[in-house]
């Protein structure tokens, strides 16, 4: 895939896998099944998309170069089960309705825009299998500690690294470690539908303040008796920072915040999501 989008650098972006038999055993262990709508972003010259093809799965291959989907085209172009759609996967529009899932190597400089559109769109994936480098996959995944997009995920997707690469799968090998994430839609989401968008606004306030305390982030939200004792109640030291937290943590104090806090309170939090993209 080469990206030619307007933040992006005009070059090959992707070090490309080189083992048939690699992707086919970590097919074999992902979810993916007969019949399944498969995604395979950035598919290059189609490796991972004919292993998909000969599991029987529906795959729509998205490539943006010119000489890769041609090369794409002459190995799938005859699949019944393989749609080809040359273009930028930023710029295309995602299922609606139908379920679908991702297995994907997919461009590394473009690894945050397409874990945004995936994950945080109307119709997620039920199961999304994403190459990346591994300091990304530990962001998304809060594997070392939470980071703020690990929470905004968390309540609707449990993240585990499923594999580590060595640099030779790939040409060219890469400068840094490679990862195979996996994001699977949680059966029961953490937070309700109606308190979605208040949950993400409180974490990203929260994020956001620029403060190196949860009590001083969050001094308009909670008064300073109800910060105390949900620290001591949940199990966190008053002092620490956003990132200090664990997930379940982070649901106490939402789980409170939703509850007990009242709305003008609340209202502080309101729209941190659309301030802090601007």
């Amino acid at each position: 895939m080469i990206i030619r989008d307007r933040k992006y650098r005009t070059e090959y972006s992707q070090n490309r896998l080189l083992s048939r038999k690699l992707i086919g055993t970590l097919l074999e262990k992902s979810s993916i099944t007969k019949g399944d709508l498969v995604y395979d972003i950035g598919a290059g010259c189609g490796i991972i998309s004919e292993e998909l093809v000969k599991r029987q799965a529906r795959v729509i291959a998205i490539e943006q170069d010119n000489e890769l989907f041609n090369r794409l085209k002459q190995k799938l172009g005859d699949s019944p089960l393989a749609t080809l759609q040359h273009g930028d996967f930023l710029a295309e529009p995602l299922p609606s309705r139908a379920r679908y899932k991702v297995f994907s190597n997919i461009p590394f400089v473009a690894t945050a825009d397409i874990v945004r559109k995936l994950l945080l769109s109307q119709n997620p994936p039920d199961d999304c299998y994403l190459v990346m480098q591994r300091e990304a996959a530990r962001k998304y995944a809060g594997t070392r500690n939470e980071t703020l997009f690990s929470l905004l995920l968390k309540p609707w997707f449990e993240f585990r690294i499923r594999h580590i690469f060595r640099r030779t799968d790939f040409f060219p090998v890469p400068s840094v470690e490679i990862v195979l994430l996996q994001a699977e839609r949680r059966k029961q989401a953490l937070v309700e539908a109606g308190h979605a968008q208040l949950y993400r606004d409180f974490v990203t306030y929260a994020f956001s303040q620029g403060k190196p305390t949860l009590k001083n982030a969050l001094t308009g939200t909670f008064t300073y008796s109800q910060f105390i004792r949900l620290s001591r109640d949940l199990g966190f030291p008053p002092e620490s920072g956003p990132t200090d937290l664990s997930f379940q943590q982070w649901l106490g104090l939402f789980d409170f915040f939703s509850r007990e806090v009242d709305r003008e309170r609340q209202e502080l939090t309101f729209r941190a999501g659309e301030r802090l993209r601007r």
